[in-house]
């Protein structure tokens, strides 16, 4: 009976610490939830991702950039605390519509991104003045009495908070006749942009062009429809445009967005 005692307090002994430790191991995200109080975010969550998500409150939205860095600043070096093995981190802020994308490395805070459903950002810091731009890439007409291919570039800005586009655009292109003629393009093009998504949208507008072929010169009036595809520095775009008697262009080329910060 001694030893049966002894046995059996000897495993209690070694069972209860285990079982002690397990009842007191906490869910990372209640324990983190517990701890934090901030007046910027109304609730935290964990993403699929396993990263801080963080839901906007209007106090937040209506913070200046300095005081929305030191609120998810706050919010992450907390975090942080509770998964001391994961020092770098992602977090994003949500609302209705929209949200920002942060990143802490090396104890360093940065906003690497921010998206919105009724308004197209071409990087984390979008002006609201507008955004300049070059283009350049290559175009094909179709529909008159020979093919036509050639270049075309656009220097311009986004206005209206992004809204919308206005551009210079320069083309030279040859025409496939015996023998072959060149010809140069003058013109100015305005477009509304309108996303479909974080990272693809499409845009609507009208050009004037003047072209001068065989030192004669003509202003054709016409409509532009295409696609961008957004990228963190510029976009790929994809342009259809009218021209006169029947003619069509094929535009397709990469925009730089020179103040791109």
């Amino acid at each position: 009976m001694k030893n049966l005692l002894i046995i059996t307090t000897l495993l209690l002994g070694t069972i209860n610490p285990a079982f002690a430790k397990t009842k007191a191991k906490k869910d990372p995200l209640n324990d983190f939830k517990s701890r934090f109080q901030s007046s910027a975010f109304s609730n935290v969550e964990l993403s699929k991702q396993q990263e801080l998500e963080l839901s906007a409150t209007d106090l937040y939205r209506s913070s200046t950039p300095e005081q929305k860095k030191a609120s998810v600043n706050e919010a992450l070096k907390g975090w942080q605390e509770t998964e001391i093995e994961k020092k770098d981190q992602l977090a994003s802020v949500v609302w209705s519509g929209g949200g920002e994308l942060w990143s802490v490395q090396n104890n360093k805070i940065t906003k690497v991104g921010e998206w919105s459903d009724s308004q197209l950002h071409f990087s984390q810091t979008t002006p609201p003045h507008g955004r300049l731009f070059a283009f350049f890439g290559g175009q094909m007409v179709q529909g008159g009495v020979a093919d036509v291919t050639g270049f075309n570039a656009r220097i311009g800005s986004t206005l209206f908070k992004n809204r919308y586009d206005l551009a210079v655009s320069l083309s030279y292109a040859s025409i496939k006749t015996t023998p072959s003629v060149n010809t140069n393009s003058l013109g100015v093009v305005g477009r509304a942009l309108f996303p479909l998504s974080e990272r693809v949208g499409y845009n609507l507008g009208g050009q004037l062009v003047r072209t001068e072929i065989d030192s004669t010169p003509t202003t054709t009036p016409g409509a532009v429809a295409g696609l961008n595809f957004f990228i963190p520095t510029g976009s790929f775009d994809v342009t259809v445009s009218t021209l006169d008697a029947g003619r069509w262009s094929l535009l397709a080329g990469y925009t730089l967005f020179f103040n791109n910060q």
